[in-house]
């Protein structure tokens, strides 16, 4: 059984959103296409998590009309939302925005993913909040990646046109970041290691989750202080790195447990090539075997939030229901983000629903 929830407001909403000044942030990345544009990159990123504040809000609006008694996990995560955004005054200009603490909110939040079990799965608009999460914190690499997953529903939506804009704003980010590592590389091959840390630092106070920035400046702070403290320092650019970016390869460095080298392992022999792969094909290409195999390539990797919505895409490919191998699948990845007591409330929950949330149907405002 699916309940439908109809909502209106989210045309107007998105209508609002569309307000947001990043043809501005477009036509100066074009012309400025040698070097890097930090006023740019400032009106691309405030703009992204303007439209991203908008559009979590519509949505999150129209979840809160289920009915608490069927979808406890829903209401529960709700107020957690609400709480999170308290911090934020959305008047104000996104760059003073607070960051919002999604480790608690969403990774390993239990009624999180309460609320996503209880929705259909790899339902378009439920993947979009997802991503929109990030989004509004301006953590480009994992936005980018969880509205590509959203983009593969294939679950029909009206709004999947629409959804196309995170991905456009994220890829406009990385190029506009991008664009300082010559000059960066440069002061370092000069051995002028300050002005080259200067140099990502700029890029980094416009997009802190610029990963490839990220690696360089812990690399250049390796050359700045060589001492113990100094490696130290670098380390955390380098944690920085990987954590904004999983596919960031070369910033995994360090020491491994025996575990955490298997990961690696397989993340840079198995998960990475699934993830090109995936990416360079469309979403009417996929086959049920391709995403099963995804799924598992990225809990493989240690990519669980990833790994869990590709095993939403897979599940929806069958049939729209899990059968043991996904519950078995859910608990491994569900294992590394939660509790045991939280995991297995909500493999009971998945076991014991008679109903899940359908939000495809929300109508457009009159």
């Amino acid at each position: 059984m699916q309940t439908n929830i109809f909502r209106t407001g989210l045309v107007g909403l998105i209508g609002l959103a569309l307000l947001v000044p990043m043809t501005v942030a477009q036509q100066a990345e074009t012309q400025n296409a040698d070097g890097w544009d930090k006023q740019a990159a400032q009106q691309e990123i405030d703009g992204m998590r303007r439209y991203a504040w908008v559009i979590s809000e519509s949505i999150t609006n129209a979840l809160e009309q289920a009915p608490a008694d069927q979808f406890p996990g829903i209401h529960a995560w709700i107020a957690d939302f609400h709480k999170a955004r308290k911090t934020i005054d959305p008047e104000t200009d996104p760059s003073q925005w607070a960051a919002i603490d999604l480790e608690a909110l969403v990774t390993r939040n239990p009624n999180y993913w309460s609320a996503v079990y209880e929705v259909a799965p790899a339902n378009p608009l439920m993947m979009w909040l997802h991503s929109t999460l990030y989004a509004i914190n301006g953590q480009v690499p994992r936005t980018d990646y969880l509205q590509t997953l959203a983009l593969h529903s294939p679950v029909d939506s009206k709004w999947m046109k629409e959804m196309q804009r995170l991905r456009v704003s994220t890829g406009r980010l990385n190029r506009l970041g991008d664009r300082a590592f010559p000059a960066g590389l440069e002061f370092f091959r000069q051995e002028k290691y300050d002005e080259a840390a200067q140099v990502f630092s700029d890029v980094l106070s416009v997009i802190p989750s610029h990963s490839l920035s990220l690696y360089e400046l812990g690399f250049t702070h390796r050359k700045i202080d060589p001492s113990q403290a100094g490696q130290a320092k670098a380390q955390t650019y380098l944690d920085r790195a990987k954590q904004a970016d999983p596919f960031r390869i070369e910033a995994y460095q360090g020491s491994f447990s025996p575990q955490e080298f298997k990961t690696f392992g397989n993340l840079r022999s198995k998960t990475i090539p699934a993830w090109q792969q995936f990416q360079q094909r469309e979403p009417e290409q996929d086959t049920l075997p391709q995403l099963e195999a995804l799924s598992a390539d990225l809990q493989a990797g240690g990519v669980d939030e990833l790994a869990l919505v590709a095993r939403q895409l897979a599940v929806a490919h069958r049939n729209g229901s899990y059968n043991d191998e996904d519950r078995a699948f859910l608990e491994t990845s569900l294992k590394m983000l939660l509790p045991q007591a939280d995991v297995e409330k909500i493999l009971k929950q998945l076991q014991d629903q008679t109903g899940v949330l359908n939000l495809h149907n929300i109508s457009p405002s009159k």
